[in-house]
């Protein structure tokens, strides 16, 4: 009779924590895509650091901007036409210089 507690109890833990990992699980890519604006010199993409070369900005040649990894952050030395450009990077899962 205890022995059937047991199990119960033990299945009752499972079947939660099983429900309860399907709601928001969080993200596996550390892909993001976000869209920045040129107005200003100097941008933060992310709080993390990224990873070298994973950089793109659409329709930007990659001469107009200058990225810093360490800190994440877009300088542009040549302003594009548009506003507004959207942007793909990879981020490590830390950030390198803290």
């Amino acid at each position: 009779m205890n022995l059937k507690r047991i199990y119960l109890l033990l299945f009752f833990i499972l079947f939660v924590h099983f429900i309860h990992a399907q709601i928001n699980p969080p993200s596996l890519s550390n892909l993001h895509k976000i869209t920045i604006s040129t107005k200003t010199q100097t941008v933060k993409l992310d709080s993390l650091s990224l990873v070298p070369g994973s950089v793109i900005i659409e329709g930007v040649p990659p001469f107009y901007y200058k990225v810093d990894e360490v800190n994440a952050t877009v300088t542009w030395l040549q302003k594009p036409v548009s506003e507004n450009v959207r942007v793909s990077y990879r981020v490590f899962p830390f950030k390198l210089n803290a």
